[in-house]
């Protein structure tokens, strides 16, 4: 039988084509599914993020403007539409900040809650910090405490340190208080 014939080569083909045909078609389908589904993501995300970055210059625009009813609204569209985009993190920052100078102490709580289950690393420690310092403020000095403790402070080991102190300070202990803030002095200039 020679190995070149034609016939052969047309037989062997089928017999292959019998065994790893359906394994072939069923590979292509899902790497073309796979590649459409990574473009499809890739696109999806391009477009949020600069939808969420135009709600994000409206939300500063009202604010240097001092329209906090307009930058309420944006910033709530940017939680709650946007939500998985670095611009929501931010938005609540600045809302509570917004809405505590408005004298809404109870909505800048909320913002900050938010950011501090929702946001980035950097603005989650950030809305941590804030969101201590209101409950301070309104003498929920165990809340406060709770907040001040972390595993891991990433780059705000120095502003927690003296969020510690400022807690000590509140519950009388000023020896630890002073140590606290001693630990905050030497994270800053570390």
């Amino acid at each position: 039988m020679d190995s070149h014939n034609p016939d052969d080569q047309v037989e062997r083909f089928k017999a292959w084509w019998e065994n790893y045909g359906n394994a072939l078609i069923a590979g292509v389908l899902i790497g073309a599914g796979l590649l459409g589904g990574i473009n499809y993501w890739r696109h999806h995300k391009a477009e949020q993020a600069a939808a969420a970055s135009q709600v994000y210059d409206r939300m500063l625009t009202a604010v240097q403007q001092r329209r906090v009813a307009d930058a309420g609204r944006e910033g709530e569209q940017l939680m709650q539409d946007y939500a998985r985009t670095p611009y929501a993190g931010k938005a609540a920052l600045i809302l509570a900040r917004v809405r505590w100078e408005a004298g809404e102490a109870d909505s800048a709580r909320q913002a900050l809650e938010w950011a501090a289950e929702h946001a980035d690393d950097a603005t989650r420690h950030a809305a941590r910090l804030h969101l201590a310092r209101l409950l301070l403020h309104a003498g929920e000095i165990d809340a406060a405490a709770r907040l001040a403790e972390t595993r891991d402070p990433g780059g705000f080991a120095a502003d927690y340190a003296d969020l510690r102190g400022d807690v000590l300070v509140a519950q009388g202990d000023r020896a630890a208080a002073r140590a606290a803030y001693r630990e905050a002095l030497e994270r800053s200039s570390a």
